[in-house]
């Protein structure tokens, strides 16, 4: 127990060491409905809750903060500005930059449907109700 302990306790050290290199605090908030809090009011009931709310709210604030500003600049200055002996060679770089940009999208709508107003936050607010009466309800 006590070598698990240590173990979770390095590893939260060095991911805030590196979200300190990298955002420049520790405290990352991209997403509205895909969060730790709303982990927490499935723990009231004793439902598991979301298992990869960090790393996706990384991942966005990643693509935000970098990706949007700092890659675009650069796609800006390779893909439009840079002259090409065809353009049959910048496609796939082409590609590769706007399928990371709809990555961002895809995580936005998700959020999204997570919320009181999406399908599956209604679902979620209707099963976690029932899930202190119905067995079924907390499975689900």
């Amino acid at each position: 127990m006590t070598l698990k302990k240590i173990e979770l306790e390095r590893k939260n050290n060095k991911v805030d060491e590196l979200l300190n290199q990298i955002f420049g605090t520790t405290v990352i908030i991209r997403l509205k409905n895909y969060t730790e809090s709303t982990n927490q009011s499935f723990e009231r009931y004793n439902v598991a809750g979301y298992q990869f709310y960090q790393p996706l709210n990384y991942l966005k604030a990643f693509l935000l903060d970098y990706f949007k500003k700092y890659v675009r600049e650069f796609s800006d200055l390779v893909l439009i500005r840079g002259k090409w002996v065809s353009a049959n060679l910048a496609s796939p770089m082409s590609e590769s930059y706007h399928q990371l940009l709809e990555i961002s999208d895809h995580i936005t709508e998700f959020d999204d449907t997570l919320g009181e107003d999406g399908d599956i936050g209604q679902k979620l607010k209707m099963y976690i109700a029932r899930s202190s009466r119905d067995l079924e309800a907390q499975k689900i």
